[in-house]
């Protein structure tokens, strides 16, 4: 996607996701794809992910870049690590939230598609998860077996509708940027 990559509401999405899952605690994988999926379904809505993480396309379907890094420990941005694991911890392959973020940083309309996502797919297993993004035409258009490829914006709107819509969004993802220069992220 290419827009700016925030941070605390990427946390506030991610905490909020656990805090409705089935045991309040999904595998490294669940959460990644539920994520993507909201930030998917916002483009579709808004025009705008939540995230505003890049995805690509790997072999076990779309992952969301910082937010995977985040997971495994292994941000290149130790700003970034220190705020992630200071709500989440990991036992073994599960994330577990450690601490509420509250959802301040969220929209109402933020919250209604990370509910949304929540209740359409959040009882879904990892591989069940997994079947159903290797579905979409955005990651068969992209993956590449073995490798992360990049899932560019034109190609995302396009599967969600939004392909007539495509110079807005991108106008909306160089003024985030903008943004971020500016003030900062």
């Amino acid at each position: 996607m290419s827009f700016v990559f925030d941070i605390h509401k990427s946390v506030q999405a991610a905490a909020y996701i656990l805090k409705n899952a089935p045991k309040k605690k999904l595998t490294r994988g669940q959460l990644i794809k539920l994520l993507y999926l909201a930030d998917r379904l916002s483009l579709q809505q808004r025009g705008y992910p939540i995230t505003g993480d890049g995805p690509v396309a790997m072999n076990n379907g779309p992952v969301l870049t910082e937010i995977y890094d985040l997971i495994k420990g292994k941000s290149k941005k130790s700003k970034f690590q220190e705020i992630w694991t200071a709500f989440f911890t990991s036992e073994r392959l599960d994330v577990v939230l450690r601490k509420d973020p509250g959802d301040g940083e969220l929209s109402p309309s933020d919250i209604g598609i990370l509910e949304s996502v929540s209740k359409d797919f959040g009882y879904m297993t990892f591989s069940e998860l997994r079947k159903y993004t290797h579905a979409l035409d955005e990651f068969k258009k992209c993956h590449v077996s073995d490798t992360s490829k990049k899932i560019p914006l034109r190609i995302l709107a396009d599967a969600v509708g939004r392909k007539g819509d495509f110079q807005r969004i991108e106008q909306t993802k160089k003024f985030d940027v903008h943004m971020s220069r500016l003030f900062g992220n």
